[in-house]
């Protein structure tokens, strides 16, 4: 399955890497690798999501201490769309 990232995902990752990465330059690694490992399980095993909430066509995935969200989408071919990532240390944007 090909899988592409909203400019929000893109930015959330890039937002928790320079975080982690002023503090713990190891750790920012880490934590990217996390993220890629989940991606391609994703791509493999689209159905691989823990669940889904009630009336939000997202699944959700996680990885140690981040959470993403993504959709599958059928254009051409099986696209999984990643949503969000979220870093559990981060507020919910709706608190």
């Amino acid at each position: 399955m090909k899988v592409r990232y909203t400019r929000t995902a893109i930015s959330e990752v890039d937002e928790i890497f320079s975080y982690i990465s002023e503090r713990n330059p190891r750790s920012a690694a880490q934590v990217i690798e996390a993220v890629a490992r989940t991606v391609r399980r994703i791509a493999q095993f689209a159905e691989s999501a823990i669940g889904r909430r009630a009336g939000c066509p997202c699944r959700c995935c996680r990885s140690t201490s981040l959470s993403g969200f993504y959709s599958v989408e059928n254009e051409e071919g099986v696209i999984g769309v990643i949503v969000h990532v979220r870093h559990a240390a981060r507020l919910r944007p709706w608190e």
